[in-house]
């Protein structure tokens, strides 16, 4: 992240301007970013070396799909929240997301 912080800050310099572009507005200021990872690299082993203690914190974390957003079992597509469900024809992939 040091290294992307500094690509950033880069960017903001060369093009004349001390902040982040709009689109980049939701991001920390590459400055405080870059500290703060250079610092937690000083501090020593991280929990990059110590992988039993990074799978102990990303244990229940959540990824993927979420199947209270609806999944497809069985060639049936199911939607708890919404409760309804339907088939599937063979051989379709079902494109589950808000707009669709």
């Amino acid at each position: 992240m040091a290294v992307t912080f500094q690509a950033l800050e880069k960017m903001g310099d060369l093009s004349g301007g001390s902040s982040l572009p709009g689109f980049l507005s939701t991001h920390p200021c590459p400055r405080s970013g870059s500290r703060t990872s250079n610092d937690a690299e000083a501090r020593g082993p991280g929990l990059a070396r110590r992988p039993e203690a990074y799978l102990r914190t990303v244990e229940n974390v959540v990824y993927g799909e979420d199947p209270r957003q609806g999944y497809v079992e069985n060639s049936v597509f199911y939607h708890p929240g919404l409760r309804f469900q339907y088939a599937v024809p063979s051989g379709w992939t079902v494109d589950n997301t808000r707009a669709a």
